[in-house]
């Protein structure tokens, strides 16, 4: 009978070792920890990131406005002058410190910079680390002899053509560039608005106007330079093919116009929702074709091979002409 009773005991104790219900609620909970931590050190680590970035390009800002001011009144700007710039440009979010200026000083002829931010963590703080301190420093040559070399790369797609949402006194509070009855204005002319008051600061000083150069690039592969420029030393354009060769499209149906019978619809395009009325087409009875001249030249240049593509210098190596 005792003998029974200790293998009966053993049995159930067998059965407990070798049951496997629950165990993932088991393996979640020794899990969770690291898990948690790993999703939070790579939401924190990103927006460290972010602010680390905007903490640069803020300091950069800052840094230009000294050097200015260093020109124009032969005295470094305060601080807190520089500060206060700063601030403006950081523009912190909820969860960062207010950015500080830690020094501006004149080294030789160039304005030195430095900040730092605090970065408060959302989600590490529960394991022990509650912040990042971030610092930055740039400088600015402050002789107006310098040589400034400055590329605009200007986004000139579609998207552009959407409202900018600014007003006139944001963009140009003395109606220099736009009609003074101008209210809401698109990015587009935001952009040329920034662009021309941009390139009237680099040229305001005649004496060194010829030491400032100015590239503006168009976001986009290709750039029609025109072909009055087909023969210049930089550009590498193919002879044209004989007006006789073209090429057409298969025949179709042309449309000749719309009728009444429409109704409001929208589309998407590059991001922005474009509002039409939809009207059924009127087809004509005859069908036509598209025809063009093949192996003509209209000014389109395209980028040149890697790596000189990424290079300032010309160096030699031709722009190509698109044909």
């Amino acid at each position: 009978m005792g003998l029974r009773k200790i293998m009966v005991r053993n049995r159930h104790f067998l059965e407990f070792l070798s049951n496997k219900s629950g165990q993932f609620a088991i393996m979640f909970a020794l899990c969770a920890f690291p898990i948690l931590a790993g999703v939070g050190m790579a939401i924190d680590i990103s927006d460290m990131s972010q602010s680390k970035v905007r903490l640069r390009d803020s300091t950069d800002a800052a840094t230009f406005f000294a050097a200015k001011e260093y020109q124009k009144n032969k005295i470094l700007p305060t601080k807190t002058q520089v500060q206060d710039f700063l601030k403006a440009n950081y523009a912190a979010k909820g969860n960062e410190g207010a950015p500080e200026v830690l020094s501006v000083v004149l080294d030789g002829n160039t304005v030195r910079v430095k900040t730092k931010a605090i970065n408060r963590t959302m989600l590490m703080g529960v394991f022990g680390t509650s912040y990042t301190n971030l610092g930055a420093e740039a400088g600015v040559a402050a002789d107006q002899d310098e040589t400034i070399e400055i590329a605009l790369v200007l986004d000139t797609t579609f998207s552009m053509t959407d409202d900018s949402g600014a007003s006139i006194a944001t963009i140009d509070p003395k109606g220099v560039y736009l009609p003074p009855e101008t209210t809401i204005i698109d990015k587009i002319t935001a952009l040329k608005v920034a662009a021309l008051k941009f390139n009237a600061l680099i040229f305001a000083d005649p004496a060194s106007a010829a030491k400032r150069r100015i590239a503006v690039v168009p976001f986009s592969r290709y750039v029609n330079v025109g072909i009055g420029r087909r023969n210049e030393p930089w550009m590498s354009v193919p002879k044209d093919s004989p007006t006789s060769s073209q090429q057409c499209s298969a025949p179709y149906y042309h449309i000749v116009s719309y009728s009444s019978d429409c109704h409001p619809a929208t589309y998407t395009y590059d991001g922005v929702v474009v509002k039409y009325n939809e009207c059924a087409p009127v087809y004509s009875n005859t069908k036509t074709q598209d025809c063009w001249h093949v192996g003509q030249w209209n000014g389109c240049v395209g980028s040149r091979n890697e790596p000189n593509n990424l290079k300032q210098p010309y160096s030699g190596t031709k722009f190509p002409g698109i044909m």
